[in-house]
């Protein structure tokens, strides 16, 4: 069994999909996960779901939905305890917690000079994203800061990605990777530094130069600021033809890929110790992730390298937005 929270809500089982009902249910579900092999009282599911004025058949509403997902679930990955509810899982069967995972194996690659490992790791990570976090709860209260979150550590993400195609020498795919980041958040100055560079490897330097004025025209304009003293020392360099420029790989981004919100593995409750869970999965050679919208079809799969191959057939499907491979 697999859970999906880097789209839409998703529980998988051999490949198939999983009836999980509608918005608030998932919503348990999410609470549930977020909080995985730690208990979760009812108090804090009811507050998660309903906010601050929760209705008064809240409690009540909650057991049944915890009561059809346990039926769905079964009750050894969703069980009952004295001080609420626990969901049990090894942490590599949810998404999100792989993605984690991924990307943090991708910054050590690459800090540690292997752009190739850091590179494979995170195209698997990014490749886990079919749309926003959570979005089928995206009014629900919890799911706010959460998805905040995980949307910082995805363009995280992209950014390291950017490095260790830099690093790894391919300038085509930098500039392209750069550019559309940069497209989709023009003040943020590390992707700015990156399409900076990529250009400068490209040979296009006068490019290069003009993408630091208009990005510092940009601050200026919104937030009368001046560029960080990093992006005006790279277009210093970028003036002076800097030799080390064109040798010195990129560092990763100093931005953390942990937070509050990390996915705990099975031993790691911050309340009452739960009951033994069961032992840890073998990690699966593959994923596959069946997306039906409407009368067609859409099926990715992605294999244990990181390698990852789409079929889709009419109808809807799930796309990976601007940066996403």
């Amino acid at each position: 069994m697999e859970f999906w929270i880097l789209g839409p809500i998703e529980v998988t089982e051999g490949g198939r999909s999983l009836a999980i009902g509608g918005p608030k249910p998932r919503a348990a579900l999410a609470a549930l996960l977020l909080e995985a092999n730690r208990i979760v009282s009812v108090e804090g599911l009811v507050d998660a779901i309903w906010g601050e004025q929760p209705p008064p058949s809240a409690r009540n509403a909650l057991q049944t939905y915890v009561s059809r997902l346990r039926r769905v679930l079964g009750t050894d990955t969703l069980c009952r305890h004295p001080a609420g509810y626990r969901l049990v899982a090894d942490p590599d069967v949810i998404d999100a917690y792989r993605f984690e995972r991924l990307l943090a194996e991708g910054r050590a690659a690459l800090a540690a000079g292997n752009p190739s490992a850091g590179h494979r790791a995170v195209e698997e990570a990014l490749a886990l994203w079919l749309g926003p976090a959570l979005l089928d709860v995206t009014d629900v209260p919890f799911a706010q800061a959460e998805i905040a979150r995980l949307g910082e550590l995805r363009l995280v993400a992209a950014e390291t990605r950017v490095e260790a195609m830099l690093a790894l020498g391919d300038v085509t795919g930098g500039v392209a990777a750069a550019r559309a980041l940069v497209a989709d958040h023009p003040l943020r100055e590390r992707g700015v530094a990156h399409l900076m560079l990529a250009l400068y490897r490209d040979g296009r330097q006068s490019e290069a130069l003009a993408t630091y004025h208009e990005a510092r025209r940009l601050l200026v304009d919104e937030f009368g600021l001046d560029p960080g003293d990093d992006l005006a020392a790279l277009a210093q360099a970028i003036l002076r033809q800097d030799p080390e420029l064109l040798t010195t790989p990129t560092a990763p981004s100093a931005v953390s890929p942990t937070g509050p919100g990390t996915m705990p593995s099975p031993t790691g409750p911050t309340t009452a110790p739960p009951p033994p869970g069961p032992p840890p999965r073998p990690r699966p050679p593959a994923r596959s992730r069946p997306r039906r919208h409407g009368p067609g079809w859409c099926c990715r799969w992605t294999g244990s390298s990181g390698g990852t191959a789409s079929w889709t057939r009419s109808g809807g499907c799930w796309g990976r937005t601007g940066w996403s491979p």
